[in-house]
């Protein structure tokens, strides 16, 4: 199955799963991930992008948990997620992503 999709104005849409360690459970091949710290992921795109235009993460498990998203600073590279509990403490966690970006 494809995860990343290109439609009539350039725009490409990816979607993963990864994995509460950072590996990616589901979408590889269009991004990598690492886990940077308790519930720190960096996502990073495989392929060129010029610009990341919008990006949505869930927590995969149940519960009142949340994710706080930020792009890479450079606008392209990829982003960064931040996972916390419902006690608003960091926490590792599955989480899946849908992302539209710009390709070059």
């Amino acid at each position: 199955m494809r995860t990343a999709q290109r439609d009539s104005q350039g725009t490409r849409t990816v979607a993963g799963r990864v994995n509460s360690d950072g590996t990616v459970a589901f979408g590889g091949g269009d991004f990598t991930c690492a886990r940077t710290g308790v519930g720190a992921y960096t996502v990073r795109w495989t392929f060129p992008v010029r610009a990341m235009l919008g990006t949505t993460v869930t927590p995969g498990t149940g519960g009142a948990n949340y994710a706080a998203v930020s792009g890479h600073p450079d606008g392209t590279g990829g982003f960064f997620v931040q996972i916390y509990n419902s006690a608003v403490a960091a926490s590792d966690l599955v989480f899946e992503f849908i992302a539209v970006v710009l390709p070059r």
